[in-house]
């Protein structure tokens, strides 16, 4: 589209692979290649914008370019805002499916009679502004409308993306940065036009976290080396900027709401992406504080457990009990079989508990030095109501489901149409040492992954789901 290959290339190692491993980047290259060839010999030798040779010739307006990143950082932060607004409006309007994007269509209208260049994708407008031709009233209003625009368009459920839109933005704050510090500053800078494309990189790059790619697409489109520097001032400071106002990108946003993390960087952890609401065991048994002795030694002796929260009548842990614990009194002179003892007497009050929207890498980081063989979940803020419990078994099979996490957002299917997670679950609830100290009903209505309502409805259908009938069975 751009007729940028190298912004190409940049883009999909960058942004979808997040790897310069050997062998994609090279698949990566080729492909490139081939489609640029095929572009230009049917299209012909030309990229999406005429752009004039603008350069940026005096030191100090880099600390301008540096201003405009600032800006297109704040923004951007604002334009993804929108976005999550306007789909969390949609979806709580109970109205019918059909009806919400002719209301959204019919927004979107309106604001285009005010200001017609907000219909369409806008690559007529953008090239009007790098030819200088927008006024800087009309910037400053576009600047804050299309946003707008763009959010009522995908929120009420209609088609569209996020690129050309972030293009658009940044081309028209770049144009207004840079006619307010002539017209109104009475700066002697470069023209508004060569902030446009400042604008447009520095807006870019802070909604897809993709710097490298928006200095290079914006290079391949002027050819101009002397850009270069105000070029890569304007897009870092606009990717840190946003990063620490808002850490998750235009593409990842949507997932974060949906509660999968992707991990970054280039070594990635999967106990990342697995949080502990997803691997913990919910299906468990409980002792109550003043339970006797002798009757605790039944219980481990009766189901094979090496351990048991201790939970009072309100729900609240109190401790963990575990088979040393009883052996360590009795060692110490406590008959099994005597009934004045309590499990409270005995049981370990100090414990490590992890909260259901913490990762796995979270809790072992506080945990992995402890060596326990298992950790309570408990609410957060809330009164240490026990809602789960995380064991050994548990973190263990934690990574299989975070690179499923990471990659698909759903674990595999096993045979029958249930989900390899849930069909374990099964098992597990109805094995023969569950069927003596554990309660299956809850095990029955869990899935790998708790449901939300929050999620925007335009993304609904790509929620994780297992492929039983209804959720009763799995």
């Amino acid at each position: 589209t751009f007729n940028a290959p190298i912004g190409g290339v940049f883009f999909a190692v960058e942004v979808i692979l997040a790897d310069f491993a050997v062998h994609s980047f090279s698949m990566v290259v080729l492909s490139s290649v081939v489609a640029a060839v095929i572009s230009r010999a049917t299209i012909g030798d030309r990229p999406a914008f005429g752009v004039p040779p603008y350069t940026l010739g005096q030191a100090w307006e880099l600390l301008l370019a540096a201003a405009l990143g600032l800006l297109a950082a704040l923004v951007a932060v604002g334009f993804m805002r929108a976005l999550v607004g306007c789909e969390a409006l949609f979806e709580r309007w109970r109205a019918p499916a059909a009806l919400k994007p002719a209301v959204g269509g019919l927004c979107v209208g309106a604001l285009g009679l005010a200001y017609a260049e907000l219909l369409g994708p806008g690559f007529s407008t953008i090239q009007r502004v790098l030819d200088g031709h927008v006024t800087l009233g009309a910037s400053l209003a576009l600047v804050f409308l299309k946003p707008v625009a763009t959010a009522l368009t995908l929120g009420s459920g209609g088609s569209g993306g996020v690129f050309a839109p972030s293009l658009f933005i940044g081309a028209v704050l770049g144009s207004a940065v840079g006619g307010f510090a002539q017209q109104v500053l009475h700066l002697a800078t470069s023209p508004g036009p060569a902030y446009a494309l400042l604008g447009m990189a520095a807006l870019f790059a802070a909604t897809t976290r993709a710097p490298v790619t928006a200095i290079v697409i914006i290079f391949e489109l002027t050819n101009d080396y002397r850009i270069i520097l105000p070029l890569m001032v304007a897009t870092a400071v606009s990717v840190v900027a946003a990063q620490r106002l808002h850490p998750e990108s235009v593409a990842t946003m949507v997932l974060a709401r949906r509660g999968i993390r992707l991990p970054s960087g280039l070594t990635q952890n999967p106990m990342d992406a697995v949080r502990v609401e997803e691997a913990m065991t919910r299906d468990f048994s409980t002792v109550p504080p003043d339970l006797p002795l002798s009757e605790l030694a039944t219980r481990f002796s009766r189901t094979g457990y090496h351990g048991f929260p201790v939970v009072d009548r309100q729900g609240r842990l109190a401790g963990i009990v575990t088979l040393s614990d009883l052996e360590n009194a009795v060692l110490q002179g406590t008959p099994s079989t005597d009934a004045t003892v309590r499990v409270a007497d005995i049981m370990t009050t100090d414990l490590i508990a992890a909260y259901p929207d913490e990762t796995l890498h979270q809790v072992l980081s506080r945990a992995g030095a402890a060596h326990v063989g298992r950790i309570p979940v408990i609410e957060r803020g809330g009164p240490r109501r026990l809602v789960g419990v995380l064991r050994r078994t548990d973190i263990i099979s934690a990574p299989a489901r975070g690179c499923w996490r990471s990659s698909w957002g759903r674990p595999p299917s096993s045979p029958g149409g249930v989900c390899a997670t849930c069909a374990s679950r099964r098992t597990r609830s109805s094995s023969p040492s569950a069927a003596t100290g554990r309660s299956s009903s809850r095990a029955a209505t869990q899935s790998w992954r708790p449901a939300t309502s929050s999620r925007p409805s335009r993304f609904r259908s790509m929620r994780p789901r297992c492929a039983a009938i209804s959720p009763a069975t799995c």
